[in-house]
């Protein structure tokens, strides 16, 4: 709920109308729903003499005088320019309710004359219905009509339209929507919370402060945003994003983007195309999705997908959770206990500091678990594809099998003898060392460094 509190002029009538009883500056506080910008108006006309019309306000939730609820029936809400003899423009709100009282508050231009009289007020006298039409009554008052909170007030924003040609579109301190349309524009939201659009060409966006909504449409265009928490959208073309440290949701769409964040957990989708996205500290979910894409992360628990292409992920630290996707994919943890899984093809997979739990996935894989306690997972795959754990330390790492078959009776020592250990060599020459090869049903896992007595019960885990 947005509350806000003004100090305005009551202006009380008599049965005639026209006959000033009361003068007396009031309080006046209004509850807006969130989603209701309050004081944001549309001027239809400007009022001066007997012409013109102004726009109903939108009603608030809640409305009170010095304390006292009023029904939203009693209500209706005005604006208007009012012109004064001394030259001054001013913009008022009216507020009108079911009895005999009138509430002006001025929301902008120089202030009101502290000796005025009712003529000054006929400008809204018969445009503008519930305001009585005066006569040269002296009209008095001590407290000028002002904002008291002026600082609680957002700011009307507006609406700016591109052309055909190359534009630059600025918006206001408001809630704007500026829209570029055709030809290579530049765009500036500047602060509140904008929607800006570039529309077709090689656009130039800048979101500024606040929550904004970015689409670049078509074309190669370049997009930055601010602090604020804000939605983006590529569109098609080969574009360049970047953002602050807020929690940003981003959509490269199709082309071949540059995403680049601060911190913040961001939730980012490439799109179709070879991305490079690379991100600050906060905790982040990014889906690298078709094409060679390149994620590089910093400190935060991050998920991250690769996607259908060769990708490349530096999950950095972080108990992070990557999935290499569809391709041959190069993957490093960083520091922290990771989860790690390579998916299809031939992919290349570095654990790095922390406890990791390594999944080669279908292909033929190379993994390394880096230090710590780390667990290498084996699912029965493709016939003919050969993993290798480049690094496994007997004693402290783990191989964990899915699907072995043992003979009856024979407890766990029968799913390893399943395996048919034997050893072998990896490398060539001088730089040949001892490894182990398991193999069942046509796979086989090379392990580096051990020989086939050293694996035993203790270095497995079945499912």
């Amino acid at each position: 709920m947005q509350a806000y509190t003004f100090t305005a002029l009551e202006v009380t009538y008599g049965t005639g109308a026209d006959d000033i009883l009361t003068v007396s500056p009031v309080e006046i506080v209004a509850t807006f729903d969130d989603d209701v910008t309050a004081l944001e108006y549309d001027i239809t006309g400007t009022l001066s003499g007997d012409e013109g019309n102004a726009t109903i306000l939108t009603v608030p939730e809640t409305f009170s005088v010095d304390g006292v609820p009023l029904d939203f029936s009693d209500l209706d809400f005005y604006l208007a320019d009012l012109s004064f003899e001394d030259g001054a423009e001013r913009q008022v709100i009216g507020i009108q309710t079911s009895g005999f009282q009138n509430y002006l508050i001025e929301v902008s231009g120089t202030p009101l004359p502290e000796d005025l009289t009712a003529e000054d007020f006929q400008a809204i006298a018969t445009s503008v219905d519930g305001f009585a039409d005066f006569d040269a009554s002296p009209l008095s008052f001590d407290d000028i009509a002002g904002l008291e909170s002026v600082e609680d007030l957002p700011t009307p924003g507006i609406v700016v339209p591109g052309t055909d040609g190359d534009d630059t579109l600025t918006g206001s301190d408001g809630d704007d929507r500026v829209e570029g349309g055709d030809g290579d524009d530049n765009l500036s939201g500047g602060n509140g919370n904008d929607g800006l659009l570039g529309g077709n060409g090689n656009d130039t966006i800048d979101g500024g402060e606040g929550n904004n909504t970015i689409a670049g449409g078509t074309g190669d265009d370049s997009i930055s945003a601010g602090e604020g928490n804000n939605f983006i959208g590529g569109g098609t073309g080969n574009d360049v994003i970047s953002t602050g440290n807020g929690n940003n949701t981003i959509g490269g769409g199709f082309g071949d983007d540059v995403i680049t964040t601060g911190d913040g957990d961001n939730v980012i989708a490439g799109g179709a195309g070879s991305d490079t996205i690379a991100t600050g500290n906060g905790n982040n979910v990014i889906g690298g999705s078709f094409g060679t894409d390149s994620i590089t992360t910093g400190e935060g628990s991050d998920n991250l997908g690769g996607g259908f292409g060769m990708d490349t992920i530096d999950a950095g630290e972080g108990d992070d959770s990557v999935g290499g996707g569809n391709g041959n994919d190069l993957i490093d943890g960083g520091e922290g206990d990771d989860f790690l899984a390579g998916g299809g093809r031939n992919d290349t997979i570095f654990g790095g500091e922390g406890d990791d739990t390594i999944n080669g996935g279908d292909g033929s894989d190379e993994m390394t678990g880096g230090e710590g306690a780390d667990v290498f997972v084996w699912n029965r795959g493709d016939e003919g594809a050969t993993d290798t754990i480049l690094d496994f330390e007997d004693g402290v790492d783990t191989i964990f099998l899915t699907g072995v078959e043992n003979e009856p009776g024979s407890g766990l020592a029968g799913r390893v003898d399943a395996l048919d250990i034997t050893d072998t060599t990896y490398g060539e020459g001088e730089d040949a060392v001892d490894a182990a090869t398991l193999t069942y049903q046509g796979q086989e896992i090379v392990v580096v460094g051990v020989t086939a007595a050293d694996l035993t019960v203790e270095d497995f885990s079945f499912l």
